[in-house]
């Protein structure tokens, strides 16, 4: 329980510390058969912190988790992401469609953006964003 509690303060002071906005977020993830929903929960707040820290002057507005569609994808999320991370060993991928305002825009309109963020658990157990792009 306490590392638990201290994850949970880690997660939170990044989170509050980046320069991103990621507080006020919209989640949505399908029923998965192979992550529970705490993994799930610990796959978004990575998410949110490698945002908050990375997005300067930028809102996050959602996070999306399909099942359906990771499950196709994920054999060959796998093979191209296992020689990025050697001498690593990768455990497992997925996918997430996050959106979010770009409030730098030139001409002041806050563009919506959508990426995908490849998140990634090595052999420590815990998940980052392993790659992300535009979608």
């Amino acid at each position: 329980m306490k590392k638990f509690i201290a994850a949970f303060l880690i997660i939170l002071v990044l989170t509050l510390s980046g320069c991103g906005e990621a507080s006020d977020v919209g989640v949505h993830l399908t029923d998965s058969q192979r992550y529970s929903e705490t993994e799930l929960n610990n796959v978004v707040e990575a998410a949110k912190s490698f945002f908050a820290k990375n997005f300067d002057d930028c809102t996050l507005y959602t996070i999306d988790y399909n099942d359906e569609h990771n499950e196709q994808v994920r054999d060959d999320n796998l093979w191209r992401f296992r020689r990025s991370f050697e001498p690593k060993l990768l455990q497992d991928v997925l996918e997430l469609s996050v959106t979010y305002y770009d409030n730098q825009d030139s001409d002041n309109t806050n563009s919506l953006i959508t990426e995908t963020y490849y998140m990634v658990t090595l052999d420590n157990g815990n998940w980052e964003v392993g790659d992300h792009g535009r979608t």
